[in-house]
């Protein structure tokens, strides 16, 4: 808000690293290399460890219609450029760009997302990369598919992942699909690397570790990290050895995936009767360590069947927290209902959480007079795996950034797995009962480096909240891609 600010340029991106912010681009300003036309709107914002990001926008002005009213930018070079634009040659194809998903930045400023083209069919989409100054073709409809016999060939394409190396993890259904999701040999996994795609997975390909029974039949969450390519594989019933379900493998350097963990057969750490089935929301980082959601079954539990957050760490498997079990930090008899989780390189595990009973109260429903909501929160695991609540809806937070004191109750809080650093330094976002928001630092989970709080508001002021005043550290890159999901047929 403020003077000159209108419905056209009242938000933009900015990255905030070493102590300030910078301005990459506002809503409303000229669009660099094209006459008369501004950025509108921008979504799918990517970030690197070196603070570059890419994203994508809408357009107005001179010229511009549907077939042409989105663009891919990144200032990876220093400078924002123009990666791809809607009605423009989509390359390696006959065909045009319609439609963008996904782009992603890697350390190296490489660029990759997905895009829908045309004239083509509804499923016609491809997978490219904006790497060295060009721009190239990665995978689309019609295109061989490598590790497949008859001649199969790509039908739909999914991700594309990229890492922080350059490899591209992509996924796909061949032309080999009749229209029966349980038909096999019809979807796999790829890696591309230095130009060259290999196949990682197939179903109907024998799923390591299962002691040579057990064929995959899909894949899911698969997240990308250097070399390692790590996925949810959901196995098919072999009568010989009676194993069906999830598990998680993963692969290094495209070579043979090498199981992770069997829901059936979880590892040392739970009771001997315990299973994990239903295994989904996989997080992984470069060392190998693994977190993700999933049902925890037991006899000899309290509850036969829960939801859970798992991290697996150095093959030592904990519950990290259950459904219904009690958030740290709140008064007895609340309990958390559902979460969202992220891992960072160190291995440590943060969540938002929805919660129930105890002392939360929801927000009131239309008509009725509003009331404090302090339903949902973030939680995570200091340096030495303790559960620690982060930040509550609620609570009061003061975002002054000198002596005084400006305490604003929390309505609302958002946090994003890019959001948790190796260093255990967590970003979200909240917004008060008063209407205005801040992006907050906190370094709670960071011990043995005092805790607090740090926020860039909306007046771009740093403001400390904690005991004592520490370094504010940009949160930014360290994490693993991910996002190809086959179970619905979505990425």
């Amino acid at each position: 808000s403020g003077p000159g600010v209108t419905g056209r340029n009242n938000s933009g991106i900015w990255v905030f690293g070493d102590g300030l912010p910078r301005l990459v681009i506002r809503n409303g300003d000229p669009a660099p290399g094209l006459h008369d036309v501004t950025l509108s709107r921008t979504f799918y914002l990517s970030m690197n460890g070196m603070g570059r990001v890419s994203f994508a926008s809408t357009l107005d002005g001179f010229g511009v219609d549907s077939t042409n009213d989105e663009a891919i930018w990144s200032d990876a070079d220093g400078s924002l450029r123009m990666i791809a634009r809607l009605g423009e040659p989509a390359l390696g194809t006959n065909a045009s760009f319609k439609d963008f998903f996904f782009p992603s930045i890697n350390d190296a400023g490489e660029i990759a997302f997905a895009a829908g083209v045309t004239p083509g069919a509804s499923g016609d989409y491809g997978n490219w990369v904006a790497r060295d100054g060009s721009l190239d073709l990665v995978a689309t409809r019609g295109m061989e598919a490598i590790g497949f016999e008859d001649g199969q060939k790509f039908a739909v394409t999914f991700g594309p992942v990229l890492s922080r190396n350059g490899n591209i993890a992509f996924g796909a259904i061949t032309d080999g699909y009749s229209g029966n999701p349980q038909s096999p040999d019809i979807r796999g996994l790829w890696l591309e690397r230095n130009g060259s795609i290999g196949l990682v997975v197939r179903s109907g390909m024998r799923a390591p570790g299962t002691d040579g029974g057990s064929e995959f039949t899909n894949f899911s969450n698969v997240t990308h990290c250097g070399d390692q390519v790590t996925f949810i594989g959901t196995l098919g019933f072999n009568n010989a050895i009676g194993i069906e379900g999830d598990g998680i493998w993963r692969s290094n350097a495209g070579d043979e995936p090498q199981l992770v963990l069997l829901g059936q057969k979880p590892p040392p750490g739970l009771p001997e009767d315990a299973s994990i089935f239903g295994i989904d929301e996989l997080r992984s980082n470069l060392t190998g360590d693994v977190a993700f959601t999933g049902w925890l079954a037991s006899n000899s539990a309290s509850e036969p069947e829960t939801r859970a957050i798992f991290s697996l760490v150095d093959e030592n498997l904990t519950v990290v927290a259950t459904h219904g079990g009690h958030p740290p930090g709140t008064p007895e008899g609340t309990k958390f209902w559902s979460s969202s989780i992220a891992q960072n390189e160190g291995g440590q595990v943060a969540f938002f959480a929805m919660l129930m009973g105890g002392d939360v109260k929801p927000p009131t429903k239309p008509g009725m007079p509003p009331q404090l909501v302090n339903d949902h929160g973030i939680w995570g695991q200091d340096r030495s795996g303790r559960l620690r609540l982060v930040v509550r809806a609620g609570e009061m937070l003061d975002v002054d950034d000198g002596s005084e004191v400006d305490l604003r109750r929390i309505r609302s809080i958002q946090f994003r797995q890019q959001g948790f650093n190796a260093n255990g330094d967590l970003a979200f976002s909240a917004t008060f009962e008063d209407g205005t928001s801040g992006v907050f630092i906190s370094n709670l989970l960071s011990v043995p480096e005092p805790s607090s709080i740090a926020a860039m508001t909306s007046g771009l002021a740093i403001v400390l909240v904690g005991f004592m005043r520490c370094k504010t550290r940009a949160v930014r890159g360290g994490h693993c891609r991910g996002g190809i999901n086959y179970g619905n047929f979505v990425t």
